[in-house]
């Protein structure tokens, strides 16, 4: 092969490289335009999937079961026949029979929707509360496969959902233990009891309502089960104080939660049953709820749904953590608190405690005891006080 026909064979070789290499730019080309043209695409796709959910109640107590709503609308003119929705809360709001992932404190739920041009799908999932507190959902992600690379595309949107989950309350007429002291056993039964000697008017039924307590003639005016409503004759403030302390030589961070959280719940109860009836009503604890910087829970005293709201939403964030003694606890009640029903709700009892809160007496106060504790472990001082035993095997 002489010189010329390499030359020529050479440039035969660099031709079809250079055209090789011009194909594959434009076609790079091509694929980059139609990926840029993809994203654009799914962008406007996805900018037009409209999202929300939202808790079907405002607040909800632990173990109760509701529901979260989610709406998903296609506003696009061409169907998106999968779309994935994501979003996160808090890991004690279970959903039950819907396979979730924890990541750490976080429970998220992954949906899967199947839309036509301009379609709406509304879809209730159920949600166990199972730990008080405030929980939100305060944004969701939208995501769907593109056309042509099969790549995911996402878009966040901000929902805002919240929920109150508040204090379980428990049957007290099933538990309560009174001793044996001739000193009364009179003011905690009179809160969870009706008065049966005050009638107050008339309210809607309720499992558990005496048949006696119909009001029949307003049941055959309305077609609705009416009963009548009993109040209290007593007329003094309910003051509900809440020892988180354990025991007196446990301070601060409280490793077994059990025993707090049933104080809770008998505590709770008994500000419920006193809205029931109207009743001016206090909390007072010694913890804190998350993000205060008090050194101790203090709600004045006051009636009402309202103030009832306010109670348990104190309730739902209060931590587990004592910043101080019930000696302290009781030494707050004598300087502030006259006139009232004082009943602490507490796990121990002994005679220090007892002698400071003989001095509440002095103030016009009553004073009873709620004890989280078996009775026959204070069989000395239980003949010095009015007090009532709450059993922690009995509670849920």
């Amino acid at each position: 092969m002489d010189s010329a026909q390499l030359f020529e064979l050479t440039g035969k070789v660099w031709k079809i490289v250079l055209v090789s290499a011009l194909s594959f730019a434009a076609l790079h080309f091509i694929i980059q335009g139609l990926l840029i043209w993809e994203k654009r695409f799914m962008n406007r796709i996805l900018s037009h999937i409209e999202y929300t959910n939202e808790f079907a109640v405002n607040y909800a107590h632990v173990n109760d079961e509701i529901y979260i709503r989610e709406r998903v609308t296609n506003r696009n003119a061409v169907p998106m026949p999968t779309i994935w929705v994501d979003f996160s809360t808090h890991s004690s709001l279970e959903f039950p029979g819907i396979k979730s992932s924890l990541v750490n404190t976080s429970r998220v739920i992954t949906g899967l929707f199947s839309l036509g041009s301009g379609q709406r799908i509304l879809r209730n999932r159920t949600i166990k509360c199972t730990a008080r507190g405030l929980f939100e959902v305060k944004g969701a992600s939208i995501s769907a496969r593109g056309f042509i690379s099969g790549a995911l595309f996402s878009r966040s949107v901000e929902t805002g959902s919240s929920l109150w989950v508040y204090p379980e309350f428990i049957d007290m007429r099933t538990l309560y233990q009174f001793n044996s002291s001739p000193m009364g056993n009179v003011m905690v039964k009179r809160w969870i009891m009706e008065d049966p000697f005050l009638y107050s008017g008339v309210r809607l039924y309720r499992p558990g309502d005496a048949l006696k307590k119909i009001h029949w003639g307003l049941t055959a005016k309305n077609r609705e089960v009416m009963v009548r409503q009993n109040d209290f004759t007593s007329e003094m403030k309910l003051c509900i104080a809440l020892n988180i302390q354990p025991s007196p030589k446990i301070f601060g961070n409280i490793v077994d939660k059990n025993i707090a959280e049933t104080g809770i719940k008998v505590a709770a109860t008994l500000i419920d049953q006193a809205t029931q009836v109207n009743a001016p009503v206090n909390f007072l604890c010694n913890s804190i709820r998350r993000g205060s910087r008090n050194q101790m829970e203090v709600i004045d005293y006051g009636s009402g749904k309202k103030h009832f709201a306010t109670i348990m939403e104190n309730m739902a964030q209060l931590l587990i953590d004592n910043s101080r003694t019930l000696e302290e606890l009781v030494e707050y009640i004598h300087a502030n608190i006259t006139d009232s029903a004082v009943v602490i709700v507490t796990h121990y009892i002994n005679y220090d405690i007892l002698a400071s809160a003989g001095r509440l007496t002095g103030k016009g106060n009553k004073v009873q005891f709620i004890i989280l504790d078996e009775e026959s472990k204070y069989s000395d001082i239980t003949k010095h006080i009015d007090a009532m035993f709450v059993s922690m095997k009995d509670v849920g």
